[in-house]
């Protein structure tokens, strides 16, 4: 439904090439707090939306996201380059999204693929 990512060029850049898969336009917001962020800006930027909004992409850069990864599944994941991070909850409501139990689903690293 969203993408919040970091307004770097080089993180503007690789959504724009991300953007061709997916099925329908999807908004997007660029965060400069994003820049040096970590979780707390994620949750920051996520208290902000409103419920009709189901499915979020945080686009970041380590080692924040990293972090977050680990504070959020609950366990530590390796985020390197260009590697990507499903997490899923029975959300309620985005200004909690720091309260949610999440679960890792799968990461996605591209020299798997």
């Amino acid at each position: 439904d969203l993408v919040i990512a970091s307004d770097s060029q080089r993180t503007q850049e690789t959504w724009q090439r991300m953007q061709a898969e997916f099925p329908d336009s999807i908004d997007e917001r660029f965060n400069s707090d994003f820049y040096h962020g970590g979780l707390a800006d994620i949750a920051n930027a996520c208290a902000r939306l409103t419920n009709d909004i189901s499915t979020v992409l945080v686009l970041g850069h380590n080692p924040g996201w990293e972090d977050a990864v680990a504070e959020l599944a609950g366990q530590w994941v390796r985020m390197t380059t260009a590697n990507a991070a499903l997490l899923e909850s029975d959300i309620d409501g985005w200004a909690k999204t720091m309260e949610q139990n999440w679960g890792l689903v799968d990461v996605l690293r591209p020299k798997e693929l």
